[in-house]
């Protein structure tokens, strides 16, 4: 008996103004094509259209996969299909890489390895994903916080993403309900503003100073640009236009999506002058390595103009060696984009300027960096001052 061939089903579409249907269409055993709609028509709106034709795509791939003949039965199975944990993790990521920002696929890929890689020490790999209950999801969660020291704040984000993540499942009817929806978020250990102070800044610059100056200017430029530490790695010489003081932060770096435009103060501009004399390589990362991994290098080599791309966690790393350690001073890098927001409120620039900058979508986000608003407001809901005439 030979064995049934077919082509990767692929999507028609069209405007949704020129009145043409959209269907999914593919070859079998060589034929003619094959064409199928099942009601993805019927709506008006193009994301819903692209939805369900996306899930039409992926059903009759599954139904050819499980031995579906086309020419013998003309009616596509919609019952959902016994799909292991991982490959329904993976499943899910991949739908959700179409419209997440290329920062955030990053991190929902991260959370899908830690997942993945405690279901198979809990030894719930293997299991159907619609096996899945709440008691699974909060186990796999309690084991890599146990695994990997996550915070509560850590814990809380990524449980997000996984939300999200089966969410999609849902969509997509390999799963009937969410199974983490009603698991609880924990409280944080410590407050995400808690900033070094303008004494502790001003020891930490002291002490960078001495010892690692290249890690220095990065630091001051985090602090300057508001601009968060991965982003800051991923700029490129090309980025940076001292004529108009200015750093362009492309869509594919940013977390937003979005170009974005920092302005670029005189302290850091004095760095960047310093930094990009005489570089004429305008593809370099302006805070790079010379290596691609590994080996001894002097100070000076790294958070300087270079080939290769500095992870994400070296900085942190360099941050706990020479604050957290040598100074004692327990406060986080990243909180120093706090410190920024409210250092730059406290100066008098307004809230919607600062969200521009941060690259927040929503006000309430910046809100929460600059705890300062508050007082700021009080003090000028004092200054508007009328008498009662």
């Amino acid at each position: 008996m030979r064995k049934n061939s077919w082509t990767l089903p692929k999507i028609k579409s069209y405007p949704i103004e020129s009145g043409k249907d959209w269907y999914v269409w593919f070859r079998f055993n060589g034929g003619n094509p094959k064409r199928f709609s099942s009601g993805i028509n019927d709506s008006d709106s193009f994301d819903e259209r692209m939805e369900k034709v996306l899930i039409l795509q992926d059903t009759i791939k599954k139904s050819l996969e499980q031995g579906w003949n086309p020419d013998l039965d003309k009616t596509i199975s919609k019952k959902p299909q016994k799909v292991k944990f991982e490959d329904a993790i993976n499943f899910a990521l991949e739908k959700l890489k179409l419209r997440l920002s290329v920062k955030s696929f990053r991190d929902y890929s991260g959370t899908c390895r830690f997942i993945i890689s405690a279901a198979e020490k809990l030894k719930y790999k293997n299991l159907s994903i619609d096996s899945i209950e709440r008691f699974h999801v909060k186990n796999i969660f309690e084991t890599i916080k146990e695994q990997r020291k996550w915070s509560n704040h850590a814990y809380n984000k990524n449980l997000g993403y996984f939300k999200s993540i089966l969410s999609e499942l849902v969509e997509y009817n390999l799963i009937n309900n969410n199974p983490a929806h009603g698991i609880r978020t924990l409280k944080y250990d410590t407050p995400p503003t808690d900033f070094p102070t303008d004494k502790e800044q001003t020891i930490i610059i002291n002490h960078l100073h001495e010892r690692n100056f290249s890690f220095l200017r990065f630091v001051k430029a985090l602090y300057q640009t508001g601009i968060r530490p991965a982003e800051l790695l991923r700029l490129k010489v090309s980025d940076v236009d001292l004529q108009k003081d200015i750093i362009l932060l492309r869509p594919e770096d940013g977390k937003t999506n979005k170009y974005r435009i920092v302005p670029i103060k005189s302290d850091l501009k004095t760095d960047l002058v310093q930094i990009l004399f005489s570089v004429d390589n305008a593809d370099l990362y302006l805070f790079g390595t010379p290596r691609l991994c590994g080996g001894r290098l002097e100070k000076s080599d790294m958070f300087c103009p270079n080939l290769y791309k500095i992870k994400r966690d070296t900085v942190t790393k360099y941050w706990k060696k020479y604050v957290k350690d040598e100074l004692g001073i327990d406060k986080k890098m990243y909180s120093l984009k706090h410190k920024a927001a409210n250092d730059m409120m406290y100066d008098g620039v307004d809230l919607e300027t600062i969200q521009t900058i941060f690259g927040h979508s929503k006000s309430k986000t910046t809100e929460i960096y600059a705890n300062q608003i508050n007082l700021v407001r009080f003090e000028k809901a004092k200054k508007a001052e009328r008498k009662f005439v």
